[in-house]
């Protein structure tokens, strides 16, 4: 089943809510889904392709990047993260390569690094703005 695309208006509505949250237990779970799904979205258009799978349990998986597709099982490249930490990357508040060694995300195969090529999705700073 397909889910709705979500504008980029409640997209931004949502990641504004909540990184500008003083601490993640006055953040809404709605609004962290909300964002969580609308970065996927925005990385699977940007990042065409099926060689790597990004999960953000349990708020959603993509495949995007070109190369090899994959179809059954296991992927060879994924990427796995907690949604906070995946808001904080796709917003470009930390740093994806640097947070590998820290063990927030989960890496394996050989082109799974090549998802930092596109992230930020939505930089923060593009948000000051608004």
């Amino acid at each position: 089943m397909k889910r709705r695309k979500i504008t980029h208006d409640d997209g931004v509505a949502a990641i504004i809510r909540v990184v500008s949250a003083q601490n993640v237990d006055d953040i809404d779970e709605q609004d962290i889904q909300l964002v969580c799904r609308y970065l996927l979205q925005e990385l699977e258009i940007s990042a065409e392709g099926a060689s790597v799978e990004v999960r953000i349990p349990p708020y959603g998986a993509i495949q995007c990047i070109q190369g090899s597709n994959h179809r059954r099982g296991t992927p060879p490249n994924v990427v796995e993260m907690p949604p906070m930490v995946w808001i904080k990357v796709a917003t470009g508040q930390i740093d994806f390569l640097d947070h590998i060694s820290s063990g927030d995300i989960y890496g394996s195969g050989e082109h799974f690094a090549s998802v930092a090529n596109f992230l930020p999705i939505v930089p923060l700073c593009s948000l000051k703005s608004l």
